[in-house]
Protein backbone atom coordinates (compact mmCIF):
# COMPACT_ATOMS: atom_id res chain seq x y z
CA UNK A 1 0.00 0.00 0.00
CA UNK A 2 1.41 3.80 -0.70
CA UNK A 3 1.25 6.18 1.78
CA UNK A 4 1.74 10.17 1.69
CA UNK A 5 5.14 11.60 2.19
CA UNK A 6 5.40 14.29 4.68
CA UNK A 7 7.67 16.57 3.97
CA UNK A 8 8.89 16.71 7.54
CA UNK A 9 12.04 19.52 8.87
CA UNK A 10 14.42 18.94 11.34
CA UNK A 11 14.34 20.39 14.45
CA UNK A 12 17.81 20.69 16.51
CA UNK A 13 17.67 20.19 20.46
CA UNK A 14 19.81 21.28 23.03
CA UNK A 15 20.05 19.47 26.74
CA UNK A 16 16.96 17.80 25.25
CA UNK A 17 14.20 20.30 24.80
CA UNK A 18 12.57 21.16 21.51
CA UNK A 19 12.68 24.37 19.47
CA UNK A 20 8.99 24.77 20.16
CA UNK A 21 8.42 26.24 16.78
CA UNK A 22 7.82 24.72 13.14
CA UNK A 23 9.49 26.09 10.19
CA UNK A 24 7.49 29.40 9.89
CA UNK A 25 8.28 30.17 13.56
CA UNK A 26 4.88 29.26 14.89
CA UNK A 27 3.98 27.61 18.06
CA UNK A 28 3.44 24.18 17.97
CA UNK A 29 1.64 21.13 19.91
CA UNK A 30 3.72 17.81 20.39
CA UNK A 31 1.57 15.18 19.33
CA UNK A 32 0.68 12.62 21.83
CA UNK A 33 2.41 9.34 20.92
CA UNK A 34 0.10 6.13 22.28
CA UNK A 35 1.94 2.71 20.85
CA UNK A 36 4.86 2.02 18.51
CA UNK A 37 5.40 -1.23 16.63
CA UNK A 38 7.05 -3.47 16.19
CA UNK A 39 9.26 -2.99 19.51
CA UNK A 40 12.04 -4.93 17.63
CA UNK A 41 13.97 -4.86 14.74
CA UNK A 42 16.66 -3.94 12.61
CA UNK A 43 18.21 -0.89 10.22
CA UNK A 44 15.14 -0.06 7.90
CA UNK A 45 12.54 -1.61 9.50
CA UNK A 46 9.07 0.02 9.19
CA UNK A 47 7.63 1.16 12.77
CA UNK A 48 4.29 2.05 12.80
CA UNK A 49 3.50 5.12 15.09
CA UNK A 50 -0.38 5.50 16.47
CA UNK A 51 -1.64 8.36 18.42
CA UNK A 52 -2.98 11.75 17.61
CA UNK A 53 -1.95 15.35 16.99
CA UNK A 54 0.32 14.44 14.06
CA UNK A 55 0.98 17.59 11.69
CA UNK A 56 2.72 17.64 7.92
CA UNK A 57 6.18 18.69 9.59
CA UNK A 58 6.42 15.45 11.57
CA UNK A 59 9.80 14.51 13.20
CA UNK A 60 10.42 11.26 14.51
CA UNK A 61 14.08 10.21 15.96
CA UNK A 62 15.75 6.68 17.36
CA UNK A 63 17.16 8.57 19.79
CA UNK A 64 18.86 11.01 18.09
CA UNK A 65 19.28 8.94 15.11
CA UNK A 66 16.78 10.64 12.60
CA UNK A 67 14.40 8.49 10.76
CA UNK A 68 15.14 8.76 7.11
CA UNK A 69 11.62 8.70 5.74
CA UNK A 70 8.56 9.28 7.48
CA UNK A 71 5.16 8.52 6.17
CA UNK A 72 1.75 9.72 7.30
CA UNK A 73 -1.77 7.90 6.40
CA UNK A 74 -4.85 7.21 8.22
CA UNK A 75 -3.96 9.14 11.44
CA UNK A 76 -0.81 6.68 11.46
CA UNK A 77 3.05 7.59 11.30
CA UNK A 78 5.43 4.98 9.61
CA UNK A 79 9.04 5.82 9.93
CA UNK A 80 11.75 4.03 8.59
CA UNK A 81 14.29 2.77 11.45
CA UNK A 82 17.70 4.88 10.63
CA UNK A 83 21.08 3.39 9.77
CA UNK A 84 23.47 3.58 13.05
CA UNK A 85 21.74 1.20 15.02
CA UNK A 86 23.75 -0.82 17.47
CA UNK A 87 22.33 -4.55 18.28
CA UNK A 88 20.95 -4.92 21.83
CA UNK A 89 20.29 -1.22 22.15
CA UNK A 90 16.86 -0.03 23.29
CA UNK A 91 16.03 3.49 21.59
CA UNK A 92 13.50 6.16 22.64
CA UNK A 93 11.13 6.71 20.10
CA UNK A 94 10.57 10.76 19.77
CA UNK A 95 8.01 12.09 17.71
CA UNK A 96 7.60 16.30 17.10
CA UNK A 97 5.76 18.63 14.89
CA UNK A 98 9.14 20.10 14.18
CA UNK A 99 9.11 21.36 18.28
CA UNK A 100 8.63 19.34 21.29
CA UNK A 101 8.53 15.75 21.25
CA UNK A 102 5.76 14.04 22.85
CA UNK A 103 5.96 13.01 26.17
CA UNK A 104 5.84 9.27 25.87
CA UNK A 105 8.48 6.99 26.91
CA UNK A 106 8.07 4.42 24.01
CA UNK A 107 10.84 2.27 22.64
CA UNK A 108 12.34 0.21 19.62
CA UNK A 109 15.35 -2.32 20.14
CA UNK A 110 17.75 -2.74 17.87
CA UNK A 111 18.79 -6.69 17.19
CA UNK A 112 19.45 -9.94 14.93
CA UNK A 113 16.92 -11.05 12.53
CA UNK A 114 14.89 -14.28 13.51
CA UNK A 115 13.51 -17.00 10.85
CA UNK A 116 10.59 -18.63 12.27
CA UNK A 117 9.50 -21.20 9.10
CA UNK A 118 10.32 -21.52 5.30
CA UNK A 119 7.25 -22.15 3.04
CA UNK A 120 5.52 -22.84 6.30
CA UNK A 121 7.02 -24.87 7.88
CA UNK A 122 9.46 -25.21 10.59
CA UNK A 123 11.65 -28.32 9.20
CA UNK A 124 12.00 -26.91 5.10
CA UNK A 125 12.23 -29.12 2.04
CA UNK A 126 12.59 -28.53 -1.13
CA UNK A 127 14.50 -28.37 -4.66
CA UNK A 128 17.50 -26.18 -6.26
CA UNK A 129 15.89 -23.34 -8.29
CA UNK A 130 12.98 -23.27 -6.52
CA UNK A 131 11.51 -20.50 -5.00
CA UNK A 132 10.39 -20.28 -1.42
CA UNK A 133 9.46 -17.60 1.50
CA UNK A 134 11.60 -17.13 4.30
CA UNK A 135 9.47 -15.74 7.26
CA UNK A 136 10.29 -14.25 10.37
CA UNK A 137 11.45 -10.57 12.00
CA UNK A 138 13.66 -7.96 11.82
CA UNK A 139 14.32 -8.74 8.35
CA UNK A 140 14.53 -4.86 7.49
CA UNK A 141 11.93 -3.08 4.98
CA UNK A 142 14.91 -1.34 3.08
CA UNK A 143 17.64 -3.75 1.85
CA UNK A 144 19.13 -0.24 -0.04
CA UNK A 145 19.49 1.08 3.49
CA UNK A 146 19.99 -1.60 5.44
CA UNK A 147 22.30 -4.20 2.97
CA UNK A 148 20.67 -6.95 4.47
CA UNK A 149 21.71 -10.58 2.87
CA UNK A 150 20.23 -14.09 2.78
CA UNK A 151 22.27 -16.83 2.04
CA UNK A 152 22.29 -20.66 1.81
CA UNK A 153 25.40 -22.88 2.50
CA UNK A 154 27.20 -24.72 -0.24
CA UNK A 155 28.03 -28.65 -0.13
CA UNK A 156 31.75 -27.42 1.40
CA UNK A 157 29.75 -24.88 3.44
CA UNK A 158 31.08 -22.00 1.94
CA UNK A 159 28.18 -18.60 1.87
CA UNK A 160 26.20 -18.44 -0.75
CA UNK A 161 24.14 -15.10 -1.37
CA UNK A 162 20.67 -16.17 -2.66
CA UNK A 163 19.11 -13.69 -5.88
CA UNK A 164 15.93 -11.68 -4.71
CA UNK A 165 14.37 -10.51 -7.81
CA UNK A 166 12.35 -7.55 -6.51
CA UNK A 167 13.88 -6.02 -3.13
CA UNK A 168 10.32 -4.01 -3.21
CA UNK A 169 8.16 -6.75 -3.32
CA UNK A 170 10.10 -9.67 -2.20
CA UNK A 171 11.76 -8.47 0.96
CA UNK A 172 10.18 -6.66 3.81
CA UNK A 173 10.73 -7.00 7.85
CA UNK A 174 8.77 -10.21 8.18
CA UNK A 175 9.35 -12.09 4.91
CA UNK A 176 11.96 -12.60 2.00
CA UNK A 177 10.92 -14.21 -1.26
CA UNK A 178 14.22 -15.79 -2.76
CA UNK A 179 15.38 -18.15 -5.10
CA UNK A 180 17.68 -21.66 -4.25
CA UNK A 181 20.91 -21.39 -5.14
CA UNK A 182 22.04 -24.42 -7.33
CA UNK A 183 25.26 -24.55 -5.90
CA UNK A 184 24.13 -25.75 -2.51
CA UNK A 185 24.23 -29.50 -1.14
CA UNK A 186 21.74 -31.55 -0.19
CA UNK A 187 21.53 -30.35 3.20
CA UNK A 188 21.87 -26.74 3.27
CA UNK A 189 21.78 -24.04 6.06
CA UNK A 190 19.79 -21.25 5.60
CA UNK A 191 20.49 -17.45 7.46
CA UNK A 192 19.73 -14.22 7.05
CA UNK A 193 22.39 -11.35 7.77
CA UNK A 194 21.73 -7.34 8.84
CA UNK A 195 22.97 -4.50 10.37
CA UNK A 196 22.32 -5.42 13.67
CA UNK A 197 23.22 -9.28 13.67
CA UNK A 198 22.78 -12.73 12.20
CA UNK A 199 19.78 -15.30 12.35
CA UNK A 200 20.20 -18.56 13.70
CA UNK A 201 20.57 -20.66 10.66
CA UNK A 202 17.54 -23.28 9.67
CA UNK A 203 17.96 -26.59 8.06
CA UNK A 204 17.16 -26.98 4.47
CA UNK A 205 17.00 -30.68 3.17
CA UNK A 206 17.00 -31.19 -1.18
CA UNK A 207 13.93 -33.39 -2.03
CA UNK A 208 16.04 -36.29 -3.23
CA UNK A 209 15.59 -38.14 -6.43
CA UNK A 210 18.68 -40.44 -6.83
CA UNK A 211 18.50 -43.32 -4.69
CA UNK A 212 15.34 -44.49 -5.27
CA UNK A 213 14.34 -46.46 -9.02
CA UNK A 214 10.75 -47.09 -9.40
CA UNK A 215 11.11 -48.89 -12.67
CA UNK A 216 12.31 -52.46 -10.58
CA UNK A 217 9.65 -52.79 -7.52
CA UNK A 218 9.98 -56.02 -6.04
CA UNK A 219 7.53 -56.25 -2.81
CA UNK A 220 8.10 -57.89 0.27
CA UNK A 221 5.88 -58.32 3.28
CA UNK A 222 5.69 -56.91 6.31
CA UNK A 223 3.86 -56.77 9.89
CA UNK A 224 -0.40 -57.13 8.95
CA UNK A 225 -2.90 -54.98 10.05
CA UNK A 226 -4.84 -56.40 13.02
CA UNK A 227 -7.75 -56.48 11.36
CA UNK A 228 -8.68 -56.69 7.33
CA UNK A 229 -9.38 -53.04 6.23
CA UNK A 230 -10.33 -51.31 3.34
CA UNK A 231 -10.86 -47.31 2.05
CA UNK A 232 -9.02 -46.87 5.23
CA UNK A 233 -6.18 -43.87 5.59
CA UNK A 234 -2.58 -44.05 6.56
CA UNK A 235 -0.09 -41.47 6.78
CA UNK A 236 3.83 -41.41 7.77
CA UNK A 237 5.07 -38.81 10.57
CA UNK A 238 9.01 -38.82 11.69
CA UNK A 239 9.85 -37.75 15.23
CA UNK A 240 13.30 -36.62 15.41
CA UNK A 241 13.00 -34.52 18.84
CA UNK A 242 11.62 -35.72 22.28
CA UNK A 243 12.57 -39.10 24.16
CA UNK A 244 12.65 -41.51 21.92
CA UNK A 245 13.08 -40.30 18.05
CA UNK A 246 10.94 -42.64 15.52
CA UNK A 247 9.39 -43.02 12.61
CA UNK A 248 5.83 -43.63 12.35
CA UNK A 249 2.65 -44.84 10.22
CA UNK A 250 -0.76 -44.35 11.54
CA UNK A 251 -4.31 -46.00 10.17
CA UNK A 252 -7.23 -43.93 11.09
CA UNK A 253 -10.49 -45.32 10.31
CA UNK A 254 -11.38 -48.07 7.13
CA UNK A 255 -14.02 -50.52 6.11
CA UNK A 256 -14.05 -53.56 8.00
CA UNK A 257 -15.36 -57.65 6.35
CA UNK A 258 -18.96 -56.91 6.14
CA UNK A 259 -17.83 -53.01 4.39
CA UNK A 260 -18.83 -51.03 8.08
CA UNK A 261 -17.21 -48.35 8.42
CA UNK A 262 -14.59 -48.83 11.57
CA UNK A 263 -13.20 -45.56 14.18
CA UNK A 264 -9.79 -47.61 14.91
CA UNK A 265 -6.94 -45.97 15.07
CA UNK A 266 -3.75 -47.82 15.00
CA UNK A 267 0.33 -47.21 15.24
CA UNK A 268 3.65 -49.22 13.74
CA UNK A 269 6.99 -47.84 14.12
CA UNK A 270 8.56 -47.89 10.87
CA UNK A 271 12.61 -49.30 10.82
CA UNK A 272 15.38 -47.88 8.39
CA UNK A 273 14.32 -50.56 5.52
CA UNK A 274 10.63 -49.80 5.73
CA UNK A 275 10.10 -52.68 7.78
CA UNK A 276 7.37 -52.25 10.56
CA UNK A 277 8.95 -53.30 13.69
CA UNK A 278 6.63 -55.31 16.60
CA UNK A 279 3.42 -55.53 16.41
CA UNK A 280 0.66 -52.62 15.70
CA UNK A 281 -0.51 -50.37 18.73
CA UNK A 282 -3.94 -49.38 19.19
CA UNK A 283 -4.72 -45.63 19.68
CA UNK A 284 -7.65 -43.38 20.82
CA UNK A 285 -10.17 -43.86 18.39
CA UNK A 286 -12.53 -41.50 16.15
CA UNK A 287 -15.26 -39.47 17.65
CA UNK A 288 -17.11 -42.38 14.97
CA UNK A 289 -16.55 -44.70 12.41
CA UNK A 290 -14.98 -43.81 8.99
CA UNK A 291 -14.37 -45.30 5.95
CA UNK A 292 -13.62 -43.73 1.81
CA UNK A 293 -12.17 -40.54 4.08
CA UNK A 294 -9.10 -38.80 3.55
CA UNK A 295 -6.27 -39.01 6.51
CA UNK A 296 -2.84 -36.36 6.32
CA UNK A 297 -0.51 -35.43 8.73
CA UNK A 298 1.15 -31.76 9.59
CA UNK A 299 4.74 -32.29 10.47
CA UNK A 300 7.69 -30.20 10.99
CA UNK A 301 8.04 -30.64 7.37
CA UNK A 302 4.69 -29.64 6.11
CA UNK A 303 3.71 -26.93 8.95
CA UNK A 304 4.84 -24.78 11.31
CA UNK A 305 5.07 -27.79 14.23
CA UNK A 306 6.33 -26.61 17.75
CA UNK A 307 8.70 -29.64 17.75
CA UNK A 308 9.60 -28.83 21.60
CA UNK A 309 5.92 -30.15 22.44
CA UNK A 310 4.46 -31.62 19.33
CA UNK A 311 5.81 -34.80 16.68
CA UNK A 312 2.78 -33.38 14.22
CA UNK A 313 -0.61 -33.65 14.01
CA UNK A 314 -3.44 -36.00 12.43
CA UNK A 315 -6.26 -34.71 9.91
CA UNK A 316 -9.51 -36.90 8.98
CA UNK A 317 -11.49 -35.47 6.68
CA UNK A 318 -14.98 -36.56 5.20
CA UNK A 319 -16.01 -40.11 4.25
CA UNK A 320 -18.73 -42.42 4.81
CA UNK A 321 -20.13 -42.80 8.62
CA UNK A 322 -21.66 -46.10 10.26
CA UNK A 323 -24.86 -45.50 8.12
CA UNK A 324 -23.28 -45.30 4.69
CA UNK A 325 -23.31 -41.01 4.52
CA UNK A 326 -21.11 -38.80 3.38
CA UNK A 327 -19.77 -36.74 5.95
CA UNK A 328 -18.74 -32.97 6.39
CA UNK A 329 -16.38 -33.71 9.44
CA UNK A 330 -13.12 -32.90 10.07
CA UNK A 331 -11.24 -34.19 12.86
CA UNK A 332 -7.71 -33.59 14.15
CA UNK A 333 -5.39 -34.88 17.27
CA UNK A 334 -1.92 -34.31 17.98
CA UNK A 335 0.94 -36.72 18.47
CA UNK A 336 2.91 -36.45 21.19
CA UNK A 337 7.31 -36.39 21.22
CA UNK A 338 6.69 -40.27 22.47
CA UNK A 339 4.64 -41.45 19.75
CA UNK A 340 1.35 -41.21 21.73
CA UNK A 341 -1.89 -39.73 19.65
CA UNK A 342 -4.48 -37.38 21.98
CA UNK A 343 -7.93 -37.39 21.71
CA UNK A 344 -9.55 -36.32 18.72
CA UNK A 345 -11.23 -32.71 18.16
CA UNK A 346 -13.81 -31.60 16.41
CA UNK A 347 -12.06 -28.84 13.39
CA UNK A 348 -13.57 -26.56 10.82
CA UNK A 349 -16.05 -28.54 8.48
CA UNK A 350 -15.46 -29.10 5.24
CA UNK A 351 -17.86 -27.23 3.15
CA UNK A 352 -19.74 -29.55 1.71
CA UNK A 353 -20.46 -33.53 2.80
CA UNK A 354 -17.52 -35.72 0.94
CA UNK A 355 -16.41 -39.15 0.13
CA UNK A 356 -13.49 -40.58 -1.69
CA UNK A 357 -11.71 -37.06 -1.55
CA UNK A 358 -7.99 -36.94 -1.77
CA UNK A 359 -5.99 -34.14 0.27
CA UNK A 360 -2.25 -33.10 1.02
CA UNK A 361 -0.89 -31.23 3.76
CA UNK A 362 1.97 -28.50 2.02
CA UNK A 363 3.78 -24.99 3.54
CA UNK A 364 0.83 -24.71 6.36
CA UNK A 365 -1.98 -25.35 4.67
CA UNK A 366 -4.40 -28.64 4.10
CA UNK A 367 -5.40 -28.93 0.19
CA UNK A 368 -8.40 -31.13 -0.79
CA UNK A 369 -9.56 -32.32 -4.17
CA UNK A 370 -12.62 -33.99 -6.00
CA UNK A 371 -14.31 -36.55 -3.95
CA UNK A 372 -18.34 -37.42 -4.21
CA UNK A 373 -20.98 -36.30 -3.13
CA UNK A 374 -24.08 -38.33 -1.13
CA UNK A 375 -25.37 -39.77 -4.35
CA UNK A 376 -21.86 -40.75 -5.50
CA UNK A 377 -20.93 -38.41 -8.06
CA UNK A 378 -18.11 -36.99 -8.62
CA UNK A 379 -17.18 -33.18 -8.18
CA UNK A 380 -14.82 -30.90 -9.47
CA UNK A 381 -14.38 -28.61 -6.29
CA UNK A 382 -11.16 -27.73 -4.88
CA UNK A 383 -10.18 -26.00 -1.13
CA UNK A 384 -7.65 -25.10 1.21
CA UNK A 385 -7.66 -24.14 4.96
CA UNK A 386 -4.60 -22.90 7.06
CA UNK A 387 -3.03 -24.82 9.57
CA UNK A 388 -3.70 -23.04 13.44
CA UNK A 389 -0.38 -23.35 15.96
CA UNK A 390 -2.90 -25.37 17.83
CA UNK A 391 -3.40 -27.74 15.11
CA UNK A 392 -7.12 -26.67 14.28
CA UNK A 393 -8.18 -25.74 10.61
CA UNK A 394 -9.25 -22.37 9.85
CA UNK A 395 -12.01 -21.20 7.23
CA UNK A 396 -12.18 -23.46 4.25
CA UNK A 397 -11.21 -21.33 1.26
CA UNK A 398 -12.57 -22.33 -2.79
CA UNK A 399 -9.79 -22.97 -5.25
CA UNK A 400 -9.97 -22.91 -8.69
CA UNK A 401 -11.59 -26.20 -10.17
CA UNK A 402 -10.28 -29.68 -11.22
CA UNK A 403 -10.82 -29.47 -15.14
CA UNK A 404 -13.30 -32.40 -14.76
CA UNK A 405 -14.94 -34.28 -11.92
CA UNK A 406 -12.81 -37.13 -10.05
CA UNK A 407 -13.67 -39.19 -6.70
CA UNK A 408 -10.99 -41.91 -5.82
CA UNK A 409 -8.55 -39.77 -7.65
CA UNK A 410 -5.11 -39.61 -5.67
CA UNK A 411 -3.62 -35.88 -5.03
CA UNK A 412 0.33 -35.58 -4.57
CA UNK A 413 2.74 -32.78 -3.57
CA UNK A 414 6.46 -32.36 -4.77
CA UNK A 415 7.59 -28.95 -3.82
CA UNK A 416 5.15 -26.18 -4.71
CA UNK A 417 3.13 -28.49 -7.08
CA UNK A 418 -0.02 -30.48 -6.95
CA UNK A 419 -0.67 -33.43 -9.02
CA UNK A 420 -4.31 -34.85 -9.12
CA UNK A 421 -3.36 -38.29 -10.51
CA UNK A 422 -6.98 -40.35 -11.83
CA UNK A 423 -9.83 -40.99 -10.65
CA UNK A 424 -13.25 -41.89 -11.40
CA UNK A 425 -15.23 -38.86 -13.64
CA UNK A 426 -18.49 -40.79 -13.07
CA UNK A 427 -21.29 -41.84 -10.08
CA UNK A 428 -19.90 -45.62 -8.37
CA UNK A 429 -20.21 -47.77 -5.45
CA UNK A 430 -17.16 -46.91 -3.79
CA UNK A 431 -16.86 -50.85 -3.01
CA UNK A 432 -17.36 -51.65 -6.93
CA UNK A 433 -13.91 -53.97 -8.44
CA UNK A 434 -14.89 -53.43 -11.70
CA UNK A 435 -14.28 -50.82 -14.66
CA UNK A 436 -17.18 -48.52 -15.18
CA UNK A 437 -15.93 -46.69 -18.27
CA UNK A 438 -15.59 -43.42 -15.95
CA UNK A 439 -12.03 -44.07 -15.05
CA UNK A 440 -9.41 -41.45 -16.14
CA UNK A 441 -6.13 -41.30 -17.04
CA UNK A 442 -5.19 -37.87 -17.04
CA UNK A 443 -3.06 -36.36 -14.58
CA UNK A 444 -3.26 -32.26 -13.76
CA UNK A 445 -0.76 -30.13 -12.60
CA UNK A 446 -1.05 -27.29 -10.49
CA UNK A 447 1.82 -24.57 -8.91
CA UNK A 448 0.80 -23.30 -5.62
CA UNK A 449 1.76 -19.80 -5.22
CA UNK A 450 4.24 -19.52 -2.33
CA UNK A 451 3.01 -16.29 -1.26
CA UNK A 452 -1.06 -17.13 -0.83
CA UNK A 453 -1.11 -20.54 -0.60
CA UNK A 454 -3.44 -20.33 -2.97
CA UNK A 455 -2.57 -21.99 -6.76
CA UNK A 456 -0.98 -20.06 -8.81
CA UNK A 457 -2.53 -18.86 -12.61
CA UNK A 458 -3.11 -20.59 -15.28
CA UNK A 459 -4.35 -23.25 -12.28
CA UNK A 460 -5.20 -26.68 -13.23
CA UNK A 461 -3.30 -27.64 -16.34
CA UNK A 462 -3.11 -31.19 -17.77
CA UNK A 463 0.16 -32.88 -18.09
CA UNK A 464 1.45 -36.60 -18.76
CA UNK A 465 -1.31 -39.00 -19.21
CA UNK A 466 -1.54 -42.58 -17.88
CA UNK A 467 -1.96 -43.88 -20.46
CA UNK A 468 -4.25 -46.70 -18.93
CA UNK A 469 -6.99 -45.36 -17.00
CA UNK A 470 -7.51 -45.70 -12.86
CA UNK A 471 -8.82 -45.10 -10.32
CA UNK A 472 -9.15 -46.22 -6.28
CA UNK A 473 -5.23 -46.58 -6.69
CA UNK A 474 -2.41 -45.32 -4.95
CA UNK A 475 0.01 -42.42 -5.44
CA UNK A 476 3.06 -41.14 -4.34
CA UNK A 477 6.13 -39.15 -4.90
CA UNK A 478 9.64 -41.10 -4.74
CA UNK A 479 12.67 -40.74 -6.56
CA UNK A 480 11.60 -37.42 -8.62
CA UNK A 481 8.93 -39.36 -9.77
CA UNK A 482 5.46 -40.20 -9.30
CA UNK A 483 4.69 -43.55 -8.59
CA UNK A 484 1.18 -45.22 -8.86
CA UNK A 485 0.60 -48.58 -7.61
CA UNK A 486 -2.84 -50.58 -7.97
CA UNK A 487 -6.42 -49.57 -7.83
CA UNK A 488 -9.07 -50.49 -11.21
CA UNK A 489 -7.24 -50.04 -14.20
CA UNK A 490 -6.97 -52.19 -17.36
CA UNK A 491 -4.38 -55.37 -17.88
CA UNK A 492 -2.67 -57.98 -15.71
CA UNK A 493 -0.74 -57.30 -11.90
CA UNK A 494 2.16 -58.25 -12.87
CA UNK A 495 2.65 -55.66 -16.18
CA UNK A 496 0.73 -53.48 -15.59
CA UNK A 497 0.32 -52.84 -11.13
CA UNK A 498 2.53 -50.01 -11.12
CA UNK A 499 3.72 -47.16 -13.72
CA UNK A 500 5.84 -44.37 -13.19
CA UNK A 501 6.85 -40.90 -14.41
CA UNK A 502 9.89 -38.49 -13.81
CA UNK A 503 8.84 -34.99 -13.00
CA UNK A 504 10.53 -32.14 -15.35
CA UNK A 505 11.72 -28.75 -13.70
CA UNK A 506 8.62 -27.20 -14.43
CA UNK A 507 6.81 -29.52 -12.72
CA UNK A 508 5.16 -31.11 -15.99
CA UNK A 509 5.68 -35.08 -15.92
CA UNK A 510 7.57 -37.28 -18.38
CA UNK A 511 6.38 -40.59 -20.51
CA UNK A 512 4.65 -43.08 -17.79
CA UNK A 513 6.54 -46.48 -17.65
CA UNK A 514 5.69 -49.82 -15.97
CA UNK A 515 7.39 -50.52 -12.84
CA UNK A 516 7.94 -54.64 -12.92
CA UNK A 517 9.44 -57.02 -10.32
CA UNK A 518 8.93 -60.46 -9.76
CA UNK A 519 7.90 -59.70 -6.56
CA UNK A 520 4.58 -58.19 -7.23
CA UNK A 521 1.44 -57.18 -4.63
CA UNK A 522 -0.54 -60.13 -6.51
CA UNK A 523 2.40 -62.43 -6.15
CA UNK A 524 2.77 -61.90 -1.98
CA UNK A 525 -0.33 -61.18 -0.95
CA UNK A 526 -1.97 -63.28 -3.70
CA UNK A 527 -4.69 -60.55 -4.54
CA UNK A 528 -5.05 -57.56 -7.00
CA UNK A 529 -5.88 -54.59 -4.44
CA UNK A 530 -7.77 -50.99 -4.48
CA UNK A 531 -9.03 -48.72 -2.31
CA UNK A 532 -5.98 -49.03 -0.23
CA UNK A 533 -3.65 -46.73 1.48
CA UNK A 534 -0.14 -46.05 0.40
CA UNK A 535 2.58 -43.95 2.58
CA UNK A 536 6.48 -43.33 1.56
CA UNK A 537 9.27 -41.88 3.45
CA UNK A 538 12.99 -40.88 3.42
CA UNK A 539 15.41 -42.89 5.25
CA UNK A 540 18.44 -41.82 6.60
CA UNK A 541 20.38 -42.50 3.80
CA UNK A 542 18.65 -40.47 1.31
CA UNK A 543 16.92 -43.58 0.38
CA UNK A 544 13.13 -43.79 -0.39
CA UNK A 545 10.36 -46.62 0.60
CA UNK A 546 7.05 -47.17 -0.29
CA UNK A 547 4.43 -49.00 2.21
CA UNK A 548 0.73 -50.71 0.76
CA UNK A 549 -1.56 -50.84 3.63
CA UNK A 550 -4.98 -52.46 3.59
CA UNK A 551 -7.03 -52.74 0.47
CA UNK A 552 -9.40 -54.88 -0.71
CA UNK A 553 -9.49 -58.12 -3.57
CA UNK A 554 -10.16 -57.25 -7.00
CA UNK A 555 -11.03 -60.13 -7.61
CA UNK A 556 -13.48 -60.88 -4.33
CA UNK A 557 -15.41 -57.37 -4.42
CA UNK A 558 -15.63 -55.94 -1.09
CA UNK A 559 -13.02 -58.70 0.74
CA UNK A 560 -10.50 -56.31 2.65
CA UNK A 561 -7.10 -57.52 3.13
CA UNK A 562 -4.83 -57.00 6.35
CA UNK A 563 -1.89 -57.25 4.18
CA UNK A 564 1.06 -54.78 4.43
CA UNK A 565 3.93 -54.64 1.73
CA UNK A 566 6.88 -52.76 1.62
CA UNK A 567 9.51 -51.62 -0.83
Amino acid sequence: MKRLVVVATSCVFFLGIGCGKDSTGTDVDPPLVSAVGPAQGTVGTEVRIEGTGFSNQVVVRFDDLSSPRVLLQGGAVFAIAPAGLQSGHTYQVRVSNGGAPDSSNLTFTAGPPVITRINGVTRPTGLRGMTLIVEGSAFSDSVGLSGARVFFSSATGTPIQAAVTDTSADWADRFIVTTVPQEIGDVSQIWVETPTGVSDSVEFRIIQNGLFSPSLINWATTTPLPQPLQALGAVFVPIEDGPTPANYVFVAGGADTLSAPVPRVLRAVVSQNGALTGSWSDMPALPSARAYHAVVAATPFTAAIDTATTGGFLYVLGGLDPVGQASSSVWFARVGLDGAVSPWQATTALPTPLRSPSAVVFAGWVYLVGGADGQGVAKTATWRAPINLDGSLGIWQSMVALPEAASHAALVSFGPFLYSVGGETQSTTPTNASQTGGETSRVYLARIDLRSRDIAVPGWTATESMGKARSKHGAIFAGGSILVTSGIYAGSPGSSENSYAGINSDGTLRSWNGATGSETIDVELGMSLYNMSVVTFIDQSGFGHVLVLGGADRQNEGRPSAGVVRY
